[in-house]
């Protein structure tokens, strides 16, 4: 197997709970629109997030149950899918098997109304690792309506010269030792 299990989600209440420092940023300027509720997608300006434009991406939730809906695909996004995944549905390109891993932590930060912090770790002889923070935000104050996520990997994870992809490590379809 090339990926060990997902660590469990991390709900995150301070920044001092997301373990990987260069999330701990976007999470303050998130937490900073949404003192004591959840922020809506309004409150931001795309321009705002330059310093992390490689790592921001966005989903929205439609229907019940909900589907989950790329509306802007960061380039690391695009890295680790091989594709843009701009206007398609999770279930348009993840494999079946690799849905749970998908929308796992956008359903609990649905659900506990916080930022969900999650980790997959690769295994190989050097250590590699895929990590991703998503923030839900609401237009009526109620109903989670939109997600502003953050995504981070080591270089090698996926190796951008094949076709290998974040969906390869989760489904186990990386023989150990095969990245570097």
């Amino acid at each position: 197997m090339s990926a060990k299990a997902p660590q469990e989600l991390k709900r995150i209440a301070t920044k001092d709970d997301i373990p990987f420092e260069p999330m701990r940023p976007i999470w303050q300027f998130w937490h900073e629109r949404c003192p004591g509720a959840l922020p809506s997608r309004n409150d931001f300006r795309i321009e705002e997030f330059l310093p992390w434009t490689a790592h921001i991406g966005a989903v929205r939730p439609e229907g019940d149950p909900p589907r989950f809906k790329v509306t802007l695909a960061s380039r690391v996004m695009i890295e680790l899918n091989k594709i843009d995944a701009t206007n398609r549905f999770f279930d348009q390109y993840m494999p079946p098997e690799a849905l749970e891993f998908g929308c796992r932590p956008y359903l609990e930060a649905m659900k506990a109304r916080t930022a969900v912090y999650d980790r997959l770790d690769a295994d190989t002889i050097a250590r590699k690792s895929f990590q991703r923070l998503v923030m839900p935000c609401s237009n009526d104050g109620s109903a989670v309506d939109y997600f502003i996520i953050a995504i981070f990997y080591d270089r090698g994870f996926v190796e951008p010269h094949q076709q290998r992809t974040l969906y390869d490590h989760v489904l186990g379809k990386i023989p150990e030792g095969n990245t570097r």
